[in-house]
């Protein structure tokens, strides 16, 4: 997969397709034009829960479920790999600790599962002699908060998160033995949580994580410089424990959000710049990790799309090419 991903987030991971500030949708020239700038990689995460039954047999709408071929058809016309996911839908995500998890969330995950696998079942999987490869990423950040802290080690939060990935893959594999399914761990995802992971015997896995290290640089405001102090030591150290976790295990590894604010763009070119390149440079040059940008065309928009970054109430990016794309980022991702 490489290095050239990104996401196209804030549009099919709202509540309601154009719920974001610009009201904007996905479109198809998005694809396209990422296709050809160079990019060979589209995550596209999609909120499922406001689509779907609350009850069984948890139908999802058939309008939103046409909605998101529809999208996957654009993606894999573009010849991207292309991967879907479940998005913001803390209904379960946030519930690792709930005593029903088992008996009243699983059964609902699982069904939403089904009718995905069973909508793009035999399309595009590796190998694949038309356009495009699908990829399904059984979670995105799961983050307990309900009864317990996020960060703090927990068997019966492993235990279920164990529970996510089992039903997911069993689920898809009923319908496609052959499709890349992603795993990824606790606590938002975090690198380090990777370890606490059952690992399922199962040659068609990728492991994600996402880190947008150091938050005080990346996140919000976007605030100091980069980098600071031990800042690039610490990044090589936890890409370095992911590594060897993937090694151990024979399953490689997807960096599929990353990335920094855009008001750091605009007023931090240079340490903006410092802090892609050694992402780029210990991610994929060092590790062979595949990586993906956080891209949601809003505080973090390193894509403008049509209707650009300021018409989606959000800060416009300091340089642009004609199609709406950081030039800092492009250097250093497209290299």
């Amino acid at each position: 997969m490489g290095a050239k991903g990104t996401n196209l987030g804030n549009i099919l991971d709202n509540p309601q397709e154009g719920s974001n500030p610009g009201g904007e949708k996905m479109q198809k020239i998005f694809f396209t034009d990422l296709a050809e700038k160079g990019f060979s990689t589209v995550r596209i995460p999609v909120h499922w829960d406001t689509h779907t039954q609350g009850q069984p047999p948890y139908k999802i709408d058939a309008d939103w479920l046409d909605r998101i071929e529809e999208v996957v058809g654009w993606c894999l016309d573009a010849n991207l790999v292309c991967c879907v996911n479940f998005q913001h839908d803390d209904w379960i995500g946030e519930h690792l600790l709930d005593p029903s998890f088992k008996r009243g969330l699983l059964p609902r995950f699982q069904a939403i599962w089904e009718q995905i696998a069973t909508r793009f079942e035999g399309r595009a999987v590796v190998p694949w002699p038309g356009k495009g490869v699908l990829i399904y990423e059984a979670y995105n950040e799961p983050h307990p908060l309900s009864g317990g802290n996020c960060s703090v080690a927990n068997s019966v939060a492993d235990a279920n998160m164990d529970k996510i990935h089992s039903t997911a893959l069993s689920t898809i594999r009923s319908h496609d033995e052959r499709r890349i399914v992603v795993l990824g761990g606790r606590c938002w995802a975090g690198g380090d949580w990777l370890e606490r992971l059952t690992v399922p015997h199962d040659p068609f896995l990728m492991a994600k994580f996402h880190n947008y290290d150091p938050s005080q640089f990346t996140w919000a405001q976007g605030q100091g410089y980069f980098p600071q102090g031990q800042d690039e030591a610490n990044l090589d150290a936890l890409f370095g424990r992911v590594a060897s976790w993937s090694r151990k295990h024979h399953i490689p590894i997807w960096l599929n959000e990353y990335g920094v604010v855009v008001k750091q763009h605009n007023q931090n070119v240079e340490s903006v710049r410092r802090w892609y390149q050694s992402f780029y440079d210990v991610a994929h040059v060092k590790h062979g990790f595949a990586m993906s940008l956080w891209e949601d065309g809003c505080s973090y928009c390193v894509y403008g799309r049509s209707t650009g970054c300021k018409k989606n109430g959000c800060d416009a990016l300091w340089a642009v090419d004609a199609h709406g794309f950081d030039s800092l980022v492009l250097q250093v991702i497209l290299q």
